[in-house]
This record gives structure tokens, sequence and C-alpha cells, in this order.
């Protein structure tokens, strides 16, 4: 089980200021068996689709020699929520 927000401010500016080959990533974490994940962020997709890309993959990390491998079975729920629209600016 592992909780993780991960808040990317002024995601508007960001969006402005980046093109389709730049991304974004969170600081590996990692869950409470010792498994490390990221994320990482597109702003634009890879291939100017008009969407973004959210990728959620496992990481080699300082756990790696005593962990089962494999890692299966496991359940990842992502939500993204856009905090714009509290302020009327974000999309519908």
């Amino acid at each position: 089980i592992c909780d993780i927000v991960w808040t990317v401010h002024y995601f508007s500016q960001v969006f402005e200021i980046t093109s389709v080959v730049d991304k974004i990533q969170i600081h590996r974490f990692y869950n409470s068996e010792g498994c490390g994940f990221g994320l990482t962020l597109y702003p634009h997709g890879r291939e100017s689709s008009g969407y973004l890309r959210l990728a959620f993959h496992v990481c080699s990390g300082e756990n790696d020699a005593i962990l089962e491998w494999p890692v299966e079975n496991r359940q990842v729920i992502i939500t993204i929520f856009d905090q714009d629209l509290m302020s009327g600016t974000g999309c519908p």
C-alpha cells in the first residue's frame, strides 16, 4: 500500500513552455513492501496527440536484492484532478 500525491503547480504555464519531447518525472517512491516506483508526465503526450500522458513504472531501487521479482499482481489507481475547476478556469 502506498498513497502518493503529486501536485504539478501552474500546469497551464508548464504546458505553455514545454513541447512534445519534454517530460516531468517525480522522484522515486517506495511502497510498504520496499518496491520502487515512478511517474512520468508528458504534458503534450508523446506524439502530438492532444492528450497528456502519465506513465507509471517500476524502478530499480535500494531494495532490489531482497525483493521477489518479477513484481506481479499489484494494483495501481491513478486519479487526475484539475484544480483549476475550483477557480472556473479548468476544463469541464
